[in-house]
């Protein structure tokens, strides 16, 4: 065998080799994307600030309370927003962060199913041309009075 053959060989088993790793490793976090895909919602991205309306309101009112302490110094009483004007602000952040949330579950998607497939077709031309090379260095190697 041929140091040539045997580099080729063994460069060919090596690139298998990590495709067919990285493809393993890949899948758990393609099972996670498609995951976060189907229920942004419940997603383990999605801020605990829009779980419920009133806690986003509790948290509102506390965050207007703080500033209010702050700003002492305005002889003008801060307007504390009803339910209905809260409520708007709450669909419109949460809407808002659920189109974040469900474009980035497809963005990690796309990229994971990219990077298995073209880890995979590495995997495959590598090892068609490993096994072209081993077949055809047998081949050459055998006498031709034995192929009779």
């Amino acid at each position: 065998m041929s140091k040539q053959h045997l580099f080729s060989q063994i460069y060919g088993y090596t690139v298998c080799l990590i495709a067919l790793i990285f493809s393993i490793v890949s899948i758990p976090a393609f099972v996670v994307s498609v995951m976060d895909q189907s229920d942004s919602a419940i997603s383990s991205r999605l801020s605990l600030k829009y779980t419920s309306f009133e806690s986003f309101k509790y948290k509102q009112l506390a965050s207007q309370k703080k500033a209010e302490a702050v700003e002492k110094e305005i002889t003008e009483k801060v307007q504390t927003p009803d339910d209905q004007a809260l409520r708007v602000m709450y669909d419109s952040e949460k809407t808002s962060e659920m189109d974040r949330l469900t474009y980035q579950a497809k963005r990690y998607f796309i990229k994971r199913l990219l990077m298995m497939i073209i880890s995979l077709l590495v995997f495959i031309m590598h090892w068609i041309w490993v096994r072209n090379i081993t077949e055809t260095k047998s081949e050459k190697e055998t006498p031709s009075h034995c192929l009779t």
